[in-house]
C-alpha cells in the first residue's frame, strides 16, 4: 500500500500535464468536426496519444493505456479520418478524460453496480419509441434517457453509463456510423449490451450487428414491452441451477470415476447400466448432457446414439463418447452418427471437467434463448412439443387423457400498426397470465407461433378443458386495454380442444384437429371455444342439440346462449311452454336435446307442467332437466326432483356455478 501511496503522490504532480495531452486529443477531435484541422495539430495529437500509452498505465490507469492505444492507431492508420471515426475518437477521448480525473487507487475487484435504477439509454431521432419505452420501463424499474444523434449519445454515455444501449441504425446520416458506435461499445471495458433497431429488415446490416457484437436485431415497429423483454433477456445471467447430466456405462470404474469427478461440481448424475431404463428415464427428464460409454457390453453405445438423433427431440442434447481408442475412423464414426464430442479412457479429470463444462454452458444458453419466450415466460414451441409429448406417453402408460387447446387472439380493428403490435403484446401477456392463474402447474402453455398458444392438460377430459378455458375467456371480455395512444379497447380469443385418445395418439394429430376446430370458431365469428367434433346449429342432425333453453326472459337467455356457445354447446332457445312441448315431446319430436334448461315461469304452459308431460312422453329418459326458478322452496324442489329433473337452480344465479351444473348433468 505505501508503494500506491507514493504513485498517488507522483501521480498528482503530473496531472495537469498529463491532462493537458489530453486537452490536445479534445482540441483535434474538435477540429476534425470543424474541418480545421492543421497538420501540426494532427503531427502534436498523434504524439500526445503515443506518450500517455507510454505513461498511464504504470501510475495505474491500465484502462487508460487501452484508450491511448486505440486513439494513436486512428491516427496513424488513417490519413483522412472519416466521420465515424470522428465519432469513435470523440467517445473514447471522453473515457480517457473520465478515466484520468478518478482518484489513483491499487488494484481491487470491479465497484458493485449502482445501486440507483439501471438506466437504458435509447439513441432515436424519433420521440415517441422513447417516450412509450420510458413509461414501460418505469414499471419495471428502469430508467430511460434519449438521445437523437450519435454525439449527444457519447456524452449521455460517458456521463451515466447505462446499463444496456438501444441503438436505431438511422440516427446516423449513414449506417456504418452508427455500427462504428455499436463495436465500440460491445467491446468495450466492461462491454455494454447494444441492442439495434431498424426499419429495415437488411441481412448484411443483420449480419454486420451479430459480427461486432450486437445483443439483438428488432425490426420496427416494435412494442416497448417486447424491448423490455429483450433488454431482460440480455441483462439475465445464466441460472446457477444444479446442472442434470445422464450416462450409459455398465463398466464400474467408469461409472466410479464419473462419480467422483462431477459430483463434487453439482452435478447431478445418474448413471445406467440398462439402455432400456435410460431412455425410459430420458422421455419424463429433461438433461442438459448425455454421456456414453463405448465399452458397454449390454448395448452397442454408437447405435444408441443414432436412435436418439433420429428421434426430433433428442435431436440438439449434446452427446459426449467415452472411448478407449479415438483414432480417425473411431471419430468419424461418431460424428456420422451426431456424437458432438468424444474423450479417451481412462477419463483423464481436467479434460473430463472441461469438456462437460462447455457442454453445460451451451445447453443452458441454447435454452435460456430457445426454450422460453422472452415476452410472456412461457414455453416455444420446441420445448412445449417436449414437454407435451413427455405427458403422452405418462397418459398413455396410466391410461390418461390429455387435452390440447390451440388459442388464438381474435382480430382488432382500428388501430394503427405501431398500436396492434403493442395491442397484441399486451393481450398475450394478460391471457397467458389468466391462463397460469386457472390451469394447475403441471400443465403446460406455450406460445406456439405469432399470437397462438398451445395449452396441454394432462388428466383432463375434453369438455373441463373446455370449460377451463371458457372461464378464461369470460374474465378475458371484461378486462379493458389501452392502446399506446390512449384508446380504450377489449380483447376476446378464441380456442379449439382435442383430447388423446378420442381425438388422435401423438401431438401432431391433435394439433391438427384442434387447430381446425380454432380456424372455425374463428370463422363463425370468434370469441368462442369449441371441441373437436362441434356442429353449428344450422348443421344439427335430425335436430340433435346438447343443450334447449327454454325461458321467456330474453336477456337472460342472450346471456346463457352466449355462455353456452362459448363452450362449444349447440343451443336452441325457445320461449313459450306449449311450444317447447309441442318441439320436444310427443310420439315424433322435432327436437332433440342432452339437456333442457327449463323455467318455471313460462306463458301458456308453466315449466313443471311441462316436465311431467315430458316425463309421460319418455323424453326424460334420454334428455337431463335442469329446473331455473326464482322461487326454491322445499316443497318446489321436491316436486321438481320427483317429477324427474336432474337439478334445480335458484335465481339469481351464479353463471360459472350453473356452467358446473350443466358440465356434470351432460356428463352424467
Amino acid at each position: 500500500m505505501e508503494e500506491w501511496a507514493e504513485i498517488a503522490n507522483i501521480w498528482e504532480q503530473y496531472k495537469e500535464q498529463t491532462l493537458g495531452r489530453v486537452a490536445v486529443l479534445e482540441r483535434t477531435v474538435i477540429a476534425l468536426r470543424e474541418g480545421t484541422l492543421t497538420a501540426e495539430l494532427y503531427q502534436q495529437a498523434q504524439g500526445e496519444a503515443h506518450t500517455l500509452a507510454g505513461s498511464v498505465g504504470s501510475l495505474g490507469f491500465s484502462e487508460g493505456t487501452r484508450l491511448a492505444h486505440e486513439i494513436e492507431s486512428i491516427f496513424r492508420g488513417n490519413a483522412s479520418i472519416d466521420q465515424a471515426h470522428i465519432v469513435r475518437l470523440a467517445a473514447m477521448v471522453a473515457s480517457l478524460r473520465t478515466e484520468l480525473e478518478r482518484p489513483v487507487s491499487a488494484p481491487q475487484e470491479a465497484a458493485p453496480r449502482s445501486q440507483g435504477l439501471p438506466v437504458l439509454l435509447i439513441i432515436d431521432r424519433e420521440a415517441e419509441p422513447a417516450h412509450s419505452l420510458e413509461l414501460a420501463a418505469a414499471a419495471e424499474g428502469m430508467h430511460v434517457i434519449h438521445a437523437t444523434d450519435l454525439l449527444a449519445a457519447s456524452i449521455m454515455h460517458e456521463e451515466v453509463k447505462p446499463c444496456m444501449v438501444l441503438l436505431d441504425l438511422a440516427c446516423a446520416e449513414r449506417v456504418e456510423d452508427s455500427l462504428f458506435l455499436l463495436e465500440a461499445w460491445s467491446h468495450s471495458i466492461p462491454p455494454v449490451p447494444v441492442l439495434v433497431l431498424s426499419t429495415q429488415d437488411i441481412l448484411a446490416h443483420r449480419l454486420e450487428v451479430a459480427r461486432l457484437g450486437g445483443c439483438g436485431f428488432l425490426l420496427k415497429p416494435v412494442s416497448p414491452q417486447h424491448i423490455l423483454a429483450m433488454v431482460r433477456l440480455a441483462l439475465q445471467p445464466l441460472p446457477d441451477a444444479t446442472s442434470v447430466v445422464l450416462a450409459v456405462s455398465d463398466v464400474p470404474h467408469v461409472q466410479a470415476t464419473l462419480q467422483a469427478l462431477l459430483e463434487p461440481y453439482g452435478v447431478q448424475l445418474t448413471i445406467f447400466s440398462d439402455p432400456q431404463a435410460f431412455w425410459d428415464t430420458l422421455l419424463v427428464t429433461a438433461p442438459e448432457l448425455l454421456i456414453f460409454d463405448t465399452a458397454m457390453a449390454a448395448c452397442d453405445a454408437v447405435t444408441l446414439c443414432q436412435a436418439l438423433r433420429q428421434d426430433d427431440r433428442w435431436r440438439t442434447i449434446p452427446v459426449l463418447m467415452l472411448s478407449a481408442t479415438l483414432d480417425t475412423a473411431t471419430l468419424q464414426r461418431f460424428a456420422a452418427v451426431g456424437a458432438d464430442a468424444s474423450l479417451a479412457t481412462p477419463i483423464a479429470g481436467p479434460a473430463l471437467i472441461a469438456q462437460v463444462s462447455y457442454s453445460l454452458k451451451r445447453t443452458r444458453g441454447i435454452r435460456r434463448t430457445a426454450a422460453y419466450d422472452t415476452l410472456l415466460g412461457v414455453a416455444t414451441q420446441g420445448h412445449a412439443r417436449q414437454m407435451i409429448n413427455t405427458l403422452l406417453y405418462l397418459a398413455r402408460r396410466h391410461h390418461q387423457y390429455l387435452t390440447l387447446a390451440v388459442v388464438a387472439l381474435d382480430q382488432r380493428q382500428g388501430l394503427s400498426a405501431y398500436e396492434r403490435a403493442a395491442a397484441c403484446d399486451a393481450v398475450l401477456r394478460r391471457l397467458v397470465a389468466l391462463c397460469v392463474q386457472t390451469f394447475r402447474s403441471e400443465d403446460v402453455i406455450a406460445r406456439w407461433q405469432g399470437d397462438e398458444l398451445v395449452v396441454g392438460l394432462y388428466s383432463m377430459p375434453r369438455d373441463i378443458g373446455v370449460h377451463r378455458l371458457a372461464d378464461v375467456l369470460d374474465t378475458m371480455r371484461q378486462t379493458t386495454f389501452t392502446s399506446v395512444s390512449g384508446v380504450p379497447f377489449t380483447a376476446t380469443f378464441s380456442a379449439g380442444v382435442a383430447a388423446y385418445p378420442i381425438d388422435g395418439d401423438d401431438l401432431h394429430a391433435l394439433y391438427t384437429a384442434a387447430a381446425q376446430m380454432c380456424h372455425r370458431a374463428q370463422e363463425a365469428g370468434g370469441n368462442c371455444i369449441l371441441p373437436v367434433g362441434w356442429r353449428p346449429a344450422h348443421e344439427a342432425i335430425s335436430q340433435n342439440y346438447d343443450v334447449v333453453l327454454v325461458e321467456d326472459d330474453v336477456a337472460l337467455t342472450e346471456v346463457l346462449r352466449r355462455a353456452l356457445e362459448t363452450r362449444g354447446h349447440s343451443v336452441y332457445c325457445l320461449h313459450d311452454g306449449r311450444e317447447a312441448l309441442d318441439a320436444l315431446g310427443g310420439r315424433q319430436p322435432t327436437l332433440r336435446a342432452q339437456l333442457v334448461l327449463l323455467d318455471v315461469s313460462l306463458p301458456h304452459l308453466d315449466g313443471l307442467t311441462l316436465l311431467k308431460r315430458l316425463g309421460q312422453d319418455g323424453v326424460l329418459r334420454k334428455t337431463r332437466v335442469i329446473i331455473l326458478t326464482f322461487h326454491a322452496a322445499e316443497t318446489e324442489v321436491l316436486e321438481a326432483l320427483e317429477s324427474g329433473a336432474f337439478d334445480h337452480v335458484a335465481k339469481p344465479f351464479s353463471l360459472p356455478v350453473l356452467m358446473q351444473r350443466i358440465r356434470r348433468a351432460l356428463m352424467a
